[in-house]
């Protein structure tokens, strides 16, 4: 009878699919229309051999590579344009959009270096735990080399790459977007220059219980640094960080031009690269019709009531 049970469980389990995965990524104002955008998306469908839905927020359709779903994005005319903290927005509303039963977001200065697959079953094994609302990175397991060590104390999860699940993380996500949105007014017209991070945002949303997170393997994101780049020691993800370390010298980890050479060399076969490789132009194109997008009516941003 045991064998019999077990053979009777065996077969349901083998019979239930597994959750459908999408990825999504976000790019609007100027980073929508650099390279880094398409880098990103290559990278997975590439090295990262991801063959399931790729969606692309973004204000600028016609910049979006064309393997990906475009969902149209708005900013209200009133807010100021350019201001990084609205577009952040978008990953709190991923629900709203994707259609697939896991939802992955990745920053499009996250690139894949080898096949992602091992990486998704493990956020899918995670969600096998009902109590299970978010997988993400812990921030200090994969950043061995912050300069401030109490920013990891403020910020325990990389909100840069995470798994969320259509069902479960609805009011995971609803919450800490609405914490996003409430800080937003306060600014007012300096929101631009403001220094609203989503990260700690998302530490107190966990803190009050509104997100269960299960820690990524870390050894599957690198953020490459001095010794990484020397050595040829890449992750199935590697965050470059458009904000730090791609800045090189300009900040504490102390990356050369030589080291931002050979990272696009080494991750995204961009060769002879000279100056910001990055930031070279994207190759935009109507993408038939009036370019306008594939995934439905625009996501509208607002600013509160500031």
């Amino acid at each position: 009878m045991r064998l019999l049970a077990a053979a009777i469980m065996g077969a349901a389990a083998a019979a239930t699919p597994e959750p459908s995965v999408a990825v999504a990524v976000v790019a609007c104002g100027r980073l929508a229309g650099e390279a880094l955008f398409g880098m990103c998306v290559r990278s997975l469908r590439g090295p990262g051999a991801f063959a399931g839905a790729i969606y692309a927020l973004t204000d600028r359709p016609a910049c979006a590579p064309a393997t990906t779903t475009v969902v149209p994005v708005r900013v209200e005319p009133r807010c100021q344009q350019g201001a990084s903290i609205l577009y952040k927005q978008l990953k709190m509303r991923l629900l709203d959009v994707v259609r697939e039963d896991v939802v992955w977001y990745v920053d499009v200065d996250v690139v894949a270096g080898a096949p992602v697959g091992p990486l998704v079953a493990a956020a899918l094994a995670a969600f096998r735990d009902p109590a299970t609302t978010l997988a993400a990175y812990d921030e200090a397991a994969v950043t061995a080399d912050a300069h401030d060590r109490t920013r990891l104390l403020r910020e325990p999860y990389h909100g840069g790459v995470f798994f969320a699940h259509r069902t479960r993380s609805a009011r995971c996500l609803r919450a800490w977007g609405a914490r996003v949105a409430a800080a937003i007014p306060a600014h007012g017209r300096a929101v631009k220059r403001s220094s609203i991070r989503d990260q700690p945002l998302l530490a107190a949303t966990i803190r009050e219980g509104a997100c269960v997170v299960a820690p990524l393997p870390p050894a599957t994101l690198s953020k490459p640094s001095r010794s990484t780049i020397e050595g040829g020691r890449y992750a199935v993800l590697n965050h470059l960080s458009r904000s730090s370390r791609l800045k090189g010298k300009r900040n504490m980890h102390n990356l050369t031009r030589a080291h931002l050479a050979r990272l696009g060399a080494d991750l995204l076969g961009v060769r002879g690269a000279r100056g910001n490789w990055w930031a070279a132009p994207a190759a935009c194109a109507p993408r038939g019709g009036d370019g306008g997008g594939d995934a439905g009516e625009a996501l509208v941003l607002g600013c509160g009531d500031g």
